[in-house]
């Protein structure tokens, strides 16, 4: 990284996503709405809420920039809900038991 681009970094936290959109907070609480380069899609980096970053911040109604994503000390990915999924099924099990009930209403 060249100094010029390394002076203009800010240092944060992810705090909110929306729409292809991350919003970060710095340390005085200040907030920037940020775009997420394509390289870190290439790179299978996926940007999670409290991740820690670096980024430059936008001028005016402009949107800033991800730079880096810091390494990650913790990771929480919700689980995925079934509700209708009995204790000893799969999610195949489940499908097949809603066709076949469907199929006995028709």
């Amino acid at each position: 990284m060249t100094q010029e681009l390394q002076a203009e970094l800010h240092q944060g936290v992810l705090v909110r996503f929306f729409g292809g959109f991350y919003v970060a907070a710095d340390a005085d609480g200040q907030e920037y709405t940020l775009r997420c380069p394509k390289k870190f899609r290439h790179q299978r980096l996926s940007p999670l809420v409290g991740d820690a970053v670096r980024f430059t911040p936008g001028q005016g109604e402009e949107e800033g920039w991800l730079v880096e994503i810091l390494p990650r000390k913790t990771e929480c990915i919700r689980p995925v809900a079934y509700p209708h999924l009995r204790a000893h099924e799969t999610v195949l099990d489940l499908v097949c038991r809603l066709l076949l009930e469907k199929k006995k209403t028709i």
